[in-house]
């Protein structure tokens, strides 16, 4: 990650250059419906732009160290409490099988 915010005029070019390759592409593909060529293209068109996003979010990632396994994860999550589901950035929200058993009176 620290390589993508030192060498800022290289990520820009490249997210410049798949932009408007993958761009490109699509558009081209899309001119070619009803072929299976044309579908490909823009398939291959729609990667480059994923890719190009992929670079642009590249610095903004967190460079917290990553769980190997699942299990060391939840070991050092902080616990959810009872019919809660810790959800993505410390937010905790009810899940779907509890609000419906809540709704149907089974608790």
């Amino acid at each position: 990650m620290r390589f993508w915010k030192e060498h800022v005029a290289l990520r820009v070019s490249l997210i410049l250059i798949l932009t408007v390759v993958g761009l490109g592409m699509v558009i081209g593909g899309w001119k070619m419906t009803g072929q299976m060529t044309g579908l490909i293209i823009m398939l291959v068109g729609l990667v480059l732009l994923i890719a190009a996003l992929a670079i642009y979010n590249k610095p903004f990632q967190d460079e917290r160290r990553r769980c190997e396994t699942i299990a060391a994860c939840r070991a050092s999550a902080v616990p959810c409490p009872p019919g809660f589901v810790c959800a993505p950035m410390g937010r905790r929200r009810e899940t779907d099988l509890d609000l419906l058993l809540r709704r149907l009176n089974y608790e």
